[in-house]
């Protein structure tokens, strides 16, 4: 009906703002590698996403779609502002060039490992979209948390699981966004294909670090999507996923703060790429 598809146009309208709030949040941070441009928006993605639903529902007690797309408008507006005052640079190397040279660089054996990585989580993709919610611990904790908050209306511990009442809700906040808006579960469990997404590239990243060449640090991330229990998860609502995502993301963050403060002291603007990398880290470990 017609709530339905208001529930839709919000919803989308809240993924806007969530891309957009990214998109502003890594050109103030002055990233000049497309790799960590790209890290960095999906890590700010959840990060704004759980931001705004800690504003909305603990504080203003307001877990409702109007709330949660204000609070969204709210903070995009607080970055544009500042991005408008600071006016970084702009970065010059190009996403896509990066991404047609990485995959242009890759032997016939690893774009058959980058193509058959692609087909699992396509595949993960359609199996989310197409089955309800499943898994004991998505439906007995993770899921229980998420319908509390809808129907309450707020944030607050798990009444439904009293072993699990306190631990960390981060993925579960994720789980809940396209939920509240949909007032139905039926997207919870895609929500973690994104982050294996980010916890790949984190591999890549982490072994572009380690030394290996373009094609390597592909294979590597093709490998990680490929690794069963990832692809087991990928679909579900657990938080296992989540967590190892945003744990890679923070040790690569680590791993570049480290390499410029111990090896690029000298660097020109040397001190704000380290400050960026620094709070990407702190960010990723926190969600």
């Amino acid at each position: 009906g017609d709530d339905r598809v208001t529930g839709v146009l919000m919803l989308v309208a809240s993924l806007a703002g969530l891309a957009v709030g990214a998109g502003l949040g890594v050109r103030l941070l002055g990233l000049a590698d497309p790799l960590y441009r790209v890290l960095a928006g999906g890590l700010l993605v959840a990060v704004q996403a759980l931001l705004v639903s800690i504003v909305a529902g603990a504080v203003l007690d307001r877990y409702e779609p109007a709330a949660l797309l204000g609070a969204t408008a709210l903070w995009d507006a607080a970055l544009a502002l500042a991005l408008r005052r600071r006016r970084p640079a702009a970065a010059r190397s190009s996403v896509a060039a990066a991404t047609r040279a990485a995959l242009g660089a890759l032997s016939g054996w690893q774009r058959a490992i980058v193509v058959l990585a692609a087909a699992a989580v396509l595949w993960r993709i359609v199996l989310a979209l197409v089955l309800p919610p499943f898994a004991y611990d998505s439906l007995a904790y993770h899921l229980t948390i998420v319908a509390q908050w809808v129907q309450d209306g707020s944030l607050g511990t798990n009444p439904y699981a009293a072993c699990c009442s306190h631990y960390p809700s981060g993925a579960e906040a994720l789980f809940a966004w396209p939920t509240v808006f949909l007032d139905r579960d039926a997207l919870a469990d895609t929500l973690q294909v994104p982050l294996a997404l980010l916890g790949a590239l984190a591999v890549v990243g982490l072994a572009r670090w380690a030394g290996a060449g373009a094609s390597g640090a592909v294979t590597a991330g093709a490998l990680f999507l490929l690794t069963p229990i990832v692809l087991t998860q990928a679909n579900t609502a657990y938080n296992d996923v989540a967590v190892a995502a945003m744990l890679l993301t923070a040790l690569y963050f680590t791993a570049r703060l480290l390499e410029a403060t111990c090896f690029a002291l000298g660097r020109p603007d040397g001190g704000r790429p380290r400050a960026a990398y620094a709070l990407l880290a702190g960010t990723a470990v926190g969600c």
